[in-house]
């Protein structure tokens, strides 16, 4: 189990963790009007350039 939690909480401090989570948001927006799936498009991209502005490129 710790080593779960532990996975979990490496994962959520990578960026590419949270990129994912929001284009996988954005793209949930399937049997909407045209105007709401704009809306929720361009939410999604402008959180993914705050997450990208804001967070450091770490390397591997």
């Amino acid at each position: 189990m710790k080593n779960l939690l532990q996975w979990i909480l490496d994962r959520a401090s990578e960026r590419s963790t949270w990129i994912g989570l929001i284009g996988i948001a954005t793209s949930a927006g399937i049997g909407i009007s045209p105007v709401q799936a704009e809306a929720i498009t361009t939410v999604g991209i402008g959180l993914a350039g705050a997450v990208m502005a804001f967070t450091a490129d770490t390397p591997h």
